[in-house]
């Protein structure tokens, strides 16, 4: 059963992870208050956010979502898509995020039914079946185990939106394979959920979606916008606001004409291009071209001399030396991975986004293998 009100003009309601620790906990509702002092104490949903960067000196981000955002971002899935009160939902994914917030307020809209269940593929099918469920949203990661377990889509299905980070080009040939009908999604918390629909290299935006470039980053504007965010650093309180509507993101992006409508080409975060002896790296083409594998993570540790090497954390996976020579072997000298580790666990967030920040805090009080 769905934890939060979807009526308007209600208390504000803070989505929280019951597996948060009590500092994280204790941050949070920091924060809504400090929130409330401003903006009031009605109509507003505080959702942590989904990415994937956070160190020790930063507390979980809070992100603002208006009651009539979460509406508006719902509306406009279901009239573009033209969903219906007879078509019934399946939930899989967190209600504590805006992933599983948007499923409930889509089928709000709409007057549908949602049925909840934790993530397993096993029994998936049939569970799909019985409800007679045509519409789902999944993450890559769920999309991968259902490709590893080789699970056929059932018949009834629809519509699966698949969003929280790129799908591999090699996954969703395999996942269509086994005709799953999916639809790759382009949002964020910020955004309130999808704002575009399609390949990353070929996105179509949504209705009354403007989005805009500037030195490279992609900005939207919208209105399912965020409020703001609200974060603790070193213990002090920061909000970022969208300037004059517009919210700049930290994704890069080209935008280019097909006619009457813009297409929107991502190229990556900000923050995952790095300089190796004065050369442009792009993290994002090295994690594609490594492949999905969630007990892997590659990325880049500062070196003096270079500016940084391309290092890769794994959790004791045993052909890690195939792995790295194989990769090796595809890349420029200055990209090849230079150090390995051996970690217990990768740290992820709930919708299995590596958190490269904390990893590389643990990584760098460690002894590295040699390859």
């Amino acid at each position: 059963m769905i934890t939060c009100n979807l009526l308007a003009n209600v208390f504000n309601q803070l989505l929280t992870n019951p597996r948060s620790s009590p500092q994280e906990k204790s941050d949070q509702f920091d924060l809504k208050l400090d929130f409330e002092k401003q903006y009031g104490a009605k109509n507003y949903f505080l959702i942590s956010s989904s990415g994937s960067s956070k160190s020790n000196s930063e507390s979980v981000k809070l992100i603002a979502l208006h009651h009539d955002a979460v509406m508006n971002s719902a509306k406009r899935v279901v009239n573009h898509f033209n969903l219906n009160s007879s078509m019934a939902w399946g939930c899989v994914l967190p209600l504590f995020h805006v992933a599983g917030l948007g499923i409930y307020a889509r089928a709000f809209v709409a007057r549908a039914k949602v049925y909840q269940k934790d993530w397993a593929t096993d029994g998936l099918t049939d569970w799909i079946s019985a409800n007679d469920i045509q519409l789902l949203s999944l993450v890559p990661t769920q999309v991968f185990d259902l490709v590893q377990k080789n699970v056929p889509a059932p018949a009834g299905l629809k519509h699966v939106f698949v969003g929280g980070s790129k799908l591999e080009s090699s996954l969703k040939e395999a996942v269509l394979k086994l005709r799953w009908p999916i639809i790759e999604t382009y949002g964020m918390t910020e955004t309130a959920s999808m704002i575009a629909i399609g390949d990353s290299k070929n996105m179509r935006l949504l209705p009354d979606v403007d989005v805009a470039v500037s030195e490279e980053r992609l900005r939207i504007k919208c209105n399912s916008l965020m409020t703001c965010s609200i974060q603790k650093v070193e213990g002090q309180v920061f909000y970022n606001r969208p300037d004059a509507g517009w919210y700049q993101t930290e994704d890069l992006a080209e935008l280019s004409m097909q006619g009457q409508n813009v297409v929107l080409k991502l190229l990556g975060r900000r923050t995952d291009f790095v300089k190796i002896n004065a050369e442009g790296v792009s993290l994002t083409q090295l994690r594609q071209l490594l492949g999905e594998n969630s007990k892997l993570a590659l990325m880049a540790l500062e070196n003096q001399r270079s500016g940084f090497d391309i290092v890769l954390a794994h959790e004791n996976v045993e052909n890690v030396a195939a792995v790295v020579a194989a990769f090796n072997k595809q890349v420029k000298p200055f990209e090849m991975i230079r150090k390995v580790f051996c970690i217990n666990e990768i740290p992820k967030t709930d919708l299995q986004k590596i958190m490269y920040k904390k990893l590389e805090e643990i990584i760098k009080e460690m002894p590295y293998e040699k390859i």
